[in-house]
């Protein structure tokens, strides 16, 4: 469980394969059937509410007389299925007002304040964070996210670059993060190189990560690829007078076009 937790913060690929092995070792362990709901839910899929309902339903039952936190997890899950978000974060506040530490209570907040676009909450369950760990997938995304909102583009080029030895063997999340950094060479006029980032991280399909997470590659960072490359192909240059600063690679333009058909 430990493991499984610990890849979840990290954003690691690993984290269902020790989930699973979790669960074939204790297949009781009401809180690991709560987090394979987690799982679930956080795929942000109408499809995965039901296994995750199910997962909340097993671990209801096994969590009977476990502890009040565990208890309070499952009733987390049960409200974020039922559509309840307001108890669902409230619920893990209250987790978090007993245990300041629990890490997991505290992702899972900061995660949907942050799909919520709900910033004063986000921030403020982000100043309980222990210091960073250059790991932390999560952690330097937020940073990269001030950076971007402070117009600090060399800082955030120079940010991503240095713990970028430190991603190895992260998940889809890596996507967003060589986005990011496009975006700071994209306020930097460097159309260059976010096209370079679209055609060797962003849309490459044959890389291990794309191949590991094929439906999160081709739906979940579809719409950060395509609005990176034709931002670079499309930004007015009222220096240079052309409305296209540089050639497209590797078929991105024809990528693009195609993808921004698809998702609408």
């Amino acid at each position: 469980m430990e493991r499984a937790l610990s890849s979840f913060l990290k954003f690691r690929l690993d984290v269902r394969e020790h989930l699973s092995r979790c669960l074939a070792a204790d297949p009781e362990f009401g809180l690991a059937h709560c987090l394979k709901g987690y799982f679930a839910m956080l795929l942000y899929k109408q499809t995965s509410v039901a296994p995750a309902a199910q997962s909340a339903q097993t671990a209801r039952t096994l969590v009977a007389t476990a502890t009040a936190r565990e208890q309070a997890y499952v009733e987390a899950l049960e409200a974020w299925v039922e559509g309840d978000l307001d108890r669902t974060l409230a619920t893990w506040e209250t987790i978090l007002a007993d245990y300041p530490t629990d890490a997991l209570a505290l992702r899972l907040a900061h995660l949907k304040y942050f799909w919520l676009g709900r910033p004063r909450d986000m921030v403020a369950s982000v100043e309980r964070v222990v210091p960073l760990d250059p790991a932390d997938l999560w952690a330097t995304h937020a940073v990269a996210h001030i950076m971007e909102m402070q117009d600090r583009h060399d800082e955030g080029i120079a940010w991503l670059g240095e713990l970028e030895p430190h991603w190895a063997g992260g998940n889809n999340l890596l996507h967003h993060l060589w986005w990011h950094r496009a975006l700071f060479h994209l306020e930097r006029r460097e159309f260059e190189q976010v096209l370079d980032l679209y055609d060797r991280r962003f849309r490459d399909l044959n890389s291990p990560l794309a191949q590991a997470q094929p439906d999160y590659h081709t739906t979940s960072r579809m719409p950060h690829r395509c609005s990176s490359v034709w931002s670079a192909m499309t930004c007015p240059s009222a220096i240079a007078g052309s409305s296209l600063p540089i050639k497209p690679k590797s078929g991105s333009a024809i990528a693009c076009r195609r993808s921004r058909c698809r998702i609408g």
